[in-house]
């Protein structure tokens, strides 16, 4: 919270809640409400069905969002994790991100989760479901061109 002060937020996009417990949570956090008040938060609801129209549908809606507000931007959901990472790779997917780029975005919201450490199960695990998604949304051909390393190819 004291980061997101001091950074000067101008923008909130939370990933995770719906409008009212936004509102609800707004209230204990004087400068996110000030944000609230002004129209300057949202709240998507988002699932963490990444392949769901209505997971695009909301991705569609925090994107104009950003364009329609100024920043500095606070992204995120209740961990930080998952949709944070899948939310940001694909404002990375519309600059031109590399399907490499992508994937490094994405797990780089795992780094700080306990049990995530690069070489474990968990972080391998959600990297090779994330290779998945990023095949399925490149028409079932290679989105990367780098492996991770102990991860068999597809």
């Amino acid at each position: 919270m004291k980061l997101a002060e001091t950074a000067r937020i101008a923008a909130a996009l939370n990933l995770a809640d719906d409008e009212m417990a936004l509102k609800q949570k707004a209230v204990f956090v004087p400068w996110r409400d000030k944000l609230f008040q002004k129209g300057g938060a949202i709240a998507l609801n988002m699932s963490f069905d990444f392949q769901a129209n209505e997971f695009g549908g909301k991705i569609n809606e925090g994107i104009k969002f950003l364009i329609n507000h100024k920043g500095p931007y606070l992204i995120h959901c209740l961990q930080v994790i998952d949709r944070t990472g899948f939310f940001v790779m694909s404002l990375g997917m519309l600059m031109g991100a590399s399907g490499d780029e992508m994937a490094g975005d994405y797990m780089t919201s795992f780094l700080d989760s306990p049990g995530y450490e690069r070489k474990s199960v968990y972080y391998k695990r959600e990297y090779s479901d994330f290779i998945d998604v990023l095949w399925d949304l490149n028409g079932g051909k290679p989105a990367t061109t780098k492996s991770m390393p102990g991860m068999a190819e597809k």
